[in-house]
């Protein structure tokens, strides 16, 4: 349901022959000429990573091009073995759903078979954070949990969380580093990029 929104009709145009990056540079001018989300579907996984790659390059800034993951199984019972994959997709899912800017979604056929929550229970389960805002500390953590995250003594992953007293360290799904939040009570107090590696804040 929530790669339903790829699906809107969109002008149709048909490109035959194309070898190499020529075809990324085509669809690339294509994509950038219409603005709008786009959908590009490739045979396997070497190809999506090379058309990724290619896409952002010919890209720029103008849009973000992202790579539907891939699951091993198609089934759902195996989601709690693959716990890093599920978090990139929900990652993925999330930057589709709420970017500034269109998206590019590159995918295979297979991984567009894998079954994803509704569109209504990733909106439940998403929470925005603000600094001065309060929250329940355990509640939190809790629904973190229930999220699928991770509880660990250092958090270097997404979909990670360390609770330590009045400091929450978060990786998000989607993001590209953790962050720490102070409570001031059940205030959020700060919010604050941190370096996975070195467990130090990058900025104020």
């Amino acid at each position: 349901e929530l790669l339903d929104q790829l699906a809107a009709p969109h002008p149709s145009v048909d490109v035959l022959g194309l070898k190499g990056t020529v075809g990324a540079h085509v669809a690339a001018e294509l994509l950038r000429s219409t603005q709008q989300t786009g959908l590009i579907v490739v045979p396997d996984e070497v190809d999506a990573e090379q058309w990724t790659t290619d896409l952002q390059f010919f890209l720029g800034d103008t849009m973000t091009v992202l790579q539907l993951p891939r699951f091993e199984s198609t089934t759902l019972s195996h989601l709690g073995s693959e716990r890093r994959t599920v978090m990139k997709l929900h990652g993925t899912l999330s930057t589709v759903i709420w970017a500034e800017q269109p998206v590019v979604l590159v995918a295979t056929a297979s991984a567009l078979q894998r079954k994803v929550m509704p569109r209504t229970a990733f909106d439940e389960a998403t929470q925005l954070l603000n600094t001065q805002m309060e929250i329940d500390r355990d509640d939190f953590a809790r629904s973190l949990t229930d999220a699928g995250y991770l509880a660990v003594p250092a958090v270097e992953d997404p979909g990670t969380f360390a609770l330590r007293g009045a400091v929450l360290d978060l990786f998000p799904a989607g993001s590209t580093h953790p962050f720490r939040i102070e409570l001031w009570g059940d205030e959020i107090e700060s919010m604050r990029p941190f370096s996975a590696s070195s467990q130090r804040c990058t900025s104020s």
